[in-house]
């Protein structure tokens, strides 16, 4: 009979552990690289740490976190994102020439540098440094990356849901044996419970489980 229990609990154990992939709300691992629409490389994480996120969190563009919905560890997937989609088109009028005054005596300026700045109407901004004289500094508050076609390749290294269960699911996936012998104590639960008492209703509670987009505005 013991056999039969554990057999039970092996079977339930394999039909309530699906093979985790990326949802809405999950923490995620990734290596990726950022390829510019001329195949330049803009940015990777391959020789450094690897990206960790939390879908939801807002620290990732939302059409970058829609395309890693569904990936499975060691999965690889290849994606490019328009201008639309990331950083949005490139808008001149969000190029401004300000005094050289209004910058500390001791500020060394340098093209590319990043500057905290602040349009006409008092919205603050980062802009970038393009060019500059004796005289005057010239900003741009575009995104670096806006105007571009964003090719992405990126490797899913981890998942975490943040729920016991999802942790006990991966390391049973990882190692067949621990898969048996978590059934078989399984099994053995549910045997002396219903030993002890009386049939019940068992009602399972569910937990839901790279690149913020700047909101631009004008010089004017």
């Amino acid at each position: 009979m013991l056999l039969g229990v554990v057999l039970v609990g092996a079977a339930f154990l394999m039909s309530a552990s699906p093979k985790q992939v990326v949802r809405d709300g999950d923490s995620v691992t990734i290596d990726y690289t950022l390829r510019l629409a001329d195949g330049t490389v803009f940015d990777t994480s391959i020789g450094r740490e690897p990206l960790n996120a939390t879908l939801g969190e807002g620290t990732l563009l939302a059409s970058f976190e829609r395309e890693l919905l569904g990936m499975r560890v060691g999965e690889t997937r290849a994606f490019s994102l328009t201008p639309d989609q990331a950083y949005g088109e490139y808008r001149p009028e969000m190029v401004g020439t300000l005094d050289r005054s209004q910058f500390a005596e001791d500020f060394e300026l340098k093209v590319g540098k990043q500057v905290r700045t602040e349009f006409r109407d008092g919205t603050p901004a980062i802009a970038y440094i393009t060019s500059f004289t004796d005289t005057t500094v010239t900003l741009d508050a575009n995104h670096p990356l806006a105007g571009q076609l964003l090719k992405f390749e990126v490797q899913l290294i981890a998942i975490r849901n943040n729920t016991a269960s999802a942790v006990s699911n991966q390391a049973i996936r990882n190692s067949p044996w621990l898969g048996v012998a978590a059934a078989a104590l399984m099994g053995m639960v549910v045997f002396f419970s219903m030993r002890k008492r009386q049939p019940s209703t068992i009602t399972k509670k569910r937990t839901n489980v790279l690149l913020k987009q700047r909101r631009h505005a004008q010089y004017r």
